[in-house]
């Protein structure tokens, strides 16, 4: 007899305590108890008007507070003392992406329960079988009012934008979740044991923390998010310089925000518009330019920079991507389908301010990084290695993250159709980098040589490069998102070069009065600069990334020298010369 004499004995005291507690109910409906709540559907609630609806979810009848969930007697079995008709849906759109190790299944328990009402098919009023407490109470409805993703109450059937319920929490499974036996400490409560529930992070009958949370997420009153960071322990997201978790060094502006706002800076746990990874824009390059209450990032509109103009610029990677693939954060490496997104070369759990900018003896955060060492803003990339072919995760080296599109067969993509087509004309940029080349850019290996055509400045410290000491990955005004200008055209258009001159010393190369000077100065002097209107830019000659069969990047450009150039010691025949060979 106990067993039946309990519950109900908890049930009535449950409903006691709700009916003393309604003459001091908060007027935000943020209260401790039921009775305070917007799940106090009875005469005495004020409905949800603080989710921006009116009182449309209030009964004008029923006065009991707890029948509109519970029974004492004749409960249907469905939960403790369970009183509410159970929606007939048995086919919901779990949650679901290529990286997910969980393996949502259909709503079970605890999360059953919750959507009997918040998938919007059973009436607010209905209880088991045909009775009906108030006629006049709705199913949940998505209205005009529920524009903001942070205020929908109706989950509807597709919970694919929601976050992941009825799944065993298991933490071997995965290394950035918390250790299942320290969450009851903080709050978090799995049902038998084991599975996340939409109760693991709602209470119903404690409003307290808005939202019916467990822990209270609101970021101007609990920064930092705590709820998601009690399970959620990305990698790198707790280093000193995690820029999206400390708001960063150099945005005075919205730094702030984006700090208390923590994870819903740029996701939302429920009706989230990109599905995949619960991101506050379907458009994955939005999530990083948005402009919402939490502030303004990456788009101008702060102290942080410009970087969303830098994606209109006339030659850039293609940020957001439209129709061209979209990025898997586990797909198979060198890349097969053409994309590119901001998370593509950055991972925003740990990206950070370490040694930015790139060749900065003193960079906002130390250390400075040294070629080809990533930089904080690269941290926790995926890339590829020197061959073009073995993945790195995460990569150690920036040209590691450029390979990963810009090496090996199955990832050359040709998109400039004004480029110049070398005689060795090799779209692997592993190959034209290989160490084993006669000559090449040191940007996967030391330089050759001793340097003397440097700057001084370079001659003994730059023994490595990197992609972006030439060029600007996120867009740039010269073709091949170039630094600088380099004229390509012959004649050329432009005989200053300074995106060579960067590095290179134009009296060694040009200048044959002023020492030092190289031994082919006369040579360099005379195509460059003195042959009136048949001035030869440096890339007609030489390859600026490597060329595996000769000295000195020498990979003519068949537009301007011929197919058949020839390049030897001591003679040179190309079809810009009247007579061949020319000996030098």
């Amino acid at each position: 007899m106990n067993r039946q004499i309990r519950p109900l004995h908890a049930f009535w005291i449950l409903c006691a305590f709700a009916l003393l507690s309604m003459g001091q109910a908060h007027a935000s409906n943020r209260g401790s108890n039921v009775a305070d709540t917007p799940h106090n559907l009875s005469t005495s609630g004020k409905g949800a008007p603080d989710k921006g609806h009116t009182p449309l979810y209030q009964s004008t009848k029923e006065e009991k507070i707890c029948i509109f969930c519970h029974a004492p007697h004749h409960a249907n079995g469905d939960g403790p003392l369970w009183s509410r008709q159970i929606s007939t849906l048995t086919t919901y759109i779990p949650y679901g992406s290529t990286t997910l190790k969980a393996k949502p299944g259909q709503p079970k328990g605890a999360s059953r329960l919750c959507l009997s009402c918040h998938d919007g098919t059973v009436a607010l009023g209905a209880l088991t079988g045909t009775y009906n407490l108030d006629n006049g109470m709705p199913k949940m409805v998505k209205d005009a009012v529920d524009t903001d993703p942070a205020k929908i109450t109706n989950l509807g059937w597709d919970l694919s934008d929601d976050h992941p319920i009825s799944f065993p929490y298991t933490y071997e499974a995965d290394a950035e979740l918390e250790n299942p036996q320290l969450l009851a400490a903080k709050g978090i409560r799995l049902s038998e044991g084991i599975y996340l529930e939409c109760t693991s992070c709602h209470d119903p009958h404690n409003n307290l923390n808005d939202n019916f949370t467990v822990i209270n997420n609101i970021p101007w009153e609990n920064p930092g998010t705590p709820l998601c960071t009690a399970c959620h322990r990305k990698s790198g997201w707790n280093l000193p310089d995690s820029t999206h978790r400390t708001g960063g060094v150099r945005d005075s502006t919205n730094g702030a925000n984006v700090s208390k706002s923590g994870c819903i800076t740029c996701h939302f746990p429920h009706s989230a518009p990109g599905a995949v990874h619960l991101l506050k824009s379907a458009v994955p390059g939005e999530n990083c330019f948005h402009r919402d209450g939490s502030g303004t990032c990456h788009n101008g509109a702060n102290t942080d920079g410009d970087i969303r103009s830098l994606f209109n610029k006339a030659y850039t990677h293609s940020v957001p991507s439209a129709g061209e693939g979209g990025h898997v954060q586990n797909e198979p490496l060198p890349a097969k389908v053409k994309h590119v997104e901001c998370v593509d070369c950055h991972n925003p759990h740990q990206a950070g301010y370490q040694g930015v900018p790139f060749g900065s003896g003193t960079p906002l955060v130390a250390p400075a990084a040294t070629p080809p060492a990533i930089n904080g803003a690269l941290r926790g990339v995926r890339g590829v290695d020197e061959s073009g072919k073995s993945e790195v995760a995460p990569a150690t080296a920036e040209f590691q993250i450029c390979f990963k599109c810009h090496a090996y067969t199955n990832a050359v993509f040709k998109k400039f159709i004004e480029r110049p087509l070398r005689q060795s004309d090799v779209l692997d940029e592993s190959l034209r980098f290989a160490a084993s080349n006669m000559s090449y850019h040191p940007v996967t290996g030391s330089r050759q040589g001793t340097g003397k055509s440097l700057l001084l400045q370079y001659q003994t410290r730059m023994t490595m490069i990197y992609c972006c000491d030439c060029h600007s990955p996120m867009g740039a005004d010269e073709p091949h998102m170039l630094k600088e200008k380099n004229s390509e055209t012959y004649p050329s258009a432009d005989k200053t070069y300074p995106l060579c001159f960067r590095c290179h010393d134009p009296d060694y190369l040009l200048n044959p009065t002023r020492p030092p000077n190289a031994p082919s100065v006369a040579l360099h002097k005379a195509h460059v600069l003195d042959h009136t209107g048949k001035e030869a830019p440096c890339s007609a000659c030489h390859d600026p990334h490597g060329v595996a069969a000769n000295l000195h990047l020498i990979n003519f450009d068949t537009r301007y020298a011929g197919p058949t150039a020839v390049y030897g010691a001591g003679s040179c025949s190309v079809s810009c010369h009247s007579t061949n060979p020319r000996s030098y």
